[in-house]
């Protein structure tokens, strides 16, 4: 199954490199282009044990590919997982910028 995961965090990361490494195709998008060249060059930007593993394996095997275009996320796959951050906003309430410019992006 061809899959885009939107995010490059802790929880996008760590879902596209397992994904990948259970046999789907990844795309993984990240909107920070300097975050993404580095994804891309095999490096997690996170401290969790066996992500960079996976995601220099996926790399290699092709089953993983790294962009920071959104709109290409949008056309990869059928399925789009969006994992973005929500940071609370100064009133407590939940900023959900990132998220709808993703779902911007992938609407056209």
């Amino acid at each position: 199954m061809k899959i885009a995961v939107h995010g490059g965090g802790y929880v996008g990361l760590a879902v596209a490199v397992v994904l990948a490494d259970v046999g789907h195709q990844v795309l993984l998008v990240e909107a920070d282009a300097a975050r993404a060249a580095e994804l891309a060059a095999g490096h997690s930007p996170i401290a969790e044990p066996g992500v960079e593993a996976l995601l220099g394996r996926g790399l290699a095997s092709g089953a993983l590919q790294v962009t920071n275009d959104a709109a290409a996320g949008g056309a990869f796959g059928s399925v789009q997982i969006v994992a973005v951050g929500t940071p609370a906003r100064a009133d407590g309430s939940t900023d959900e910028t990132h998220v709808q410019a993703v779902a911007a992006a992938i609407g056209g």
